[in-house]
């Protein structure tokens, strides 16, 4: 489930910032008559994904990260309000 998550962030970011260098690349070389915007099309588009999918790998670890955190920290407070429970209970029916 970790590697899907990792794959379609990568993935949707590398898409997106495939296309935005696609288009800077093609632009950037369109003073080449023909071949120039189709050159500049790939090779910005390659680039632009490989950028755009670390950086969407990035970002996952990101959010993994922090909900791991999350995760620990509700945990404790889950523990912490059964323990206060638990004694609160106890001490109602001994007394």
């Amino acid at each position: 489930m970790e590697q899907m998550g990792r794959t379609t962030c990568a993935m949707v970011f590398g898409l997106g910032w495939g296309a935005a260098g696609a288009g800077i690349g093609a632009a950037a070389l369109a003073w080449i008559p023909i071949v120039g915007p189709i050159v500049g099309g790939f090779v910005g588009g390659v680039v632009g994904y490989i950028a755009g999918s670390k950086v969407g790998e990035t970002i996952h670890k990101g959010f993994t990260t922090v909900k791991k955190g999350v995760e620990t920290a509700c945990k404790a407070g889950w523990n912490m309000l059964k323990n206060i429970t638990k004694k609160t209970i106890l001490s109602r029916i001994t007394s």
